[in-house]
């Protein structure tokens, strides 16, 4: 059977595959998300926006 310090490191070393997995999946989706930005014409710089708002007098 395994030891106990045996058990750890595969327990350790299988955790730490899938929490690479799901960061490289992160980082793919944030990537996406910014190529998305960056291609869409509803992205604005703020200035416009700011410029556009009316003084209440």
């Amino acid at each position: 059977m395994f030891r106990l310090e045996d058990l750890k490191t595969i327990f350790q070393t299988f955790t730490s595959i899938l929490k690479w997995r799901d960061d490289k999946k992160a980082m793919k989706r944030y990537e996406e998300l910014l190529s998305d930005q960056e291609n869409s014409p509803a992205c604005e710089p703020v200035a416009k926006k700011e410029s556009a708002l009316i003084p209440v007098q």
